[in-house]
């Protein structure tokens, strides 16, 4: 997931503060930072506990879904599947208890009408009770004070320092040595667009750290900041901080991602009256500019025409 928070595990958090303000009892399980100690104590539960349960997925547990096959207590199952794509990388064996499971799943959500698409052509059987419903939240305004918090004095300045801005939620991902979220794509606008727009400043949310190969792209990038010029004109929101009271500042959120889904971070910047920008790598929800993916020049003139359609300065997050 990409950070700072990715997509998912921000709707995951609001969506345990929502079952927790509803005061709903629930437990919330993350697979992979489970120890083999824990998973399979966790199997054992699903598997053997007597009571009725409710469980909800968002991810291809195969192991998961094996006890919850196996178990011979009901157990409501709701499943949410948040991306199309994994379920091409399963084995044989996988694919068979994610066909089997999906069958006995009570009620199924997707987050968009692609995520359809790809497990039909899969061949597999939905069940009866299905819908596709985008996964986000709105954030908490109450939460905006301690978010902010997190910046520190130094992106409190560059905040207040940086007009019009622009934000991107990057990753460490790629494909086929390209950056599938765009960072490359989105410092060569901060560069070229600069002449019209001296003030311009650039968030990106990425990684505190990666492999060798992430570290030395991200120095290559910063290379380029600094033969333009233009050091001082990204900041790199880093670890694990939230960035929708940028995006809520931000004038334009940029999402020029090789692939992608139903982006909540899309949904998100348009719940909050920002711009978007975003490549046609997807359907994208009404109101956002698009370009053609990895179209340099394209995508450099959404933003600019973005920012020229912006009536009056946004009100800073920061106040």
């Amino acid at each position: 997931m990409p950070p700072p928070i990715g997509g998912v595990s921000t709707f995951m958090r609001r969506h345990v503060a929502q079952l927790e303000r509803d005061g709903v009892p629930h437990s919330v399980r993350d697979w992979t930072k489970m120890s083999g100690r824990r998973r399979l104590a966790w199997m054992l539960r699903l598997l053997l506990d007597p009571r009725h349960m409710h469980v909800e997925f968002n991810a291809y547990e195969t192991w998961t879904m094996v006890a919850v096959v196996l178990r011979p207590w009901p157990a409501h199952v709701l499943l949410r599947v948040h991306s199309g794509g994994p379920e091409s990388r399963l084995n044989s064996w996988q694919k068979w208890i994610f066909a089997r499971f999906l069958r006995g799943v009570d009620q199924l959500v997707l987050v968009g009408a692609h995520v359809e698409s790809v497990l039909r052509t899969a061949g597999y059987l939905l069940p009866d009770s299905w819908a596709v419903q985008p996964a986000f939240l709105p954030p908490p305004p109450e939460d905006r004070p301690s978010v902010l918090a997190t910046y520190g004095e130094s992106g409190r300045r560059f905040l207040d320092a940086h007009h019009p801005l622009l934000v991107l939620q990057g990753s460490n991902a790629f494909r086929d040595g390209v950056d599938l979220y765009g960072s490359d794509m989105a410092v060569d606008a901060l560069i070229a667009l600069r002449t019209e727009f001296p003030r311009l400043g650039l968030v990106v949310g990425r990684p505190t750290r990666g492999g060798a190969a992430f570290e030395a792209y991200c120095a290559g990038l910063d290379r380029r900041l600094a033969a333009a010029g233009a050091s001082n004109h990204m900041w790199i929101l880093d670890g694990e901080r939230e960035l929708w009271p940028v995006i809520e500042r931000a004038d334009v959120y940029l999402r020029p991602t090789l692939s992608d889904g139903d982006s909540i971070g899309v949904r998100e910047a348009l719940h909050l009256g920002t711009a978007v920008v975003a490549s046609d790598a997807a359907p994208r929800p009404a109101g956002v500019r698009t370009f053609v993916s990895r179209d340099q020049q394209a995508f450099n003139e959404a933003i600019r025409r973005a920012l020229s359609d912006a009536e009056q300065p946004r009100a800073s997050a920061c106040s």
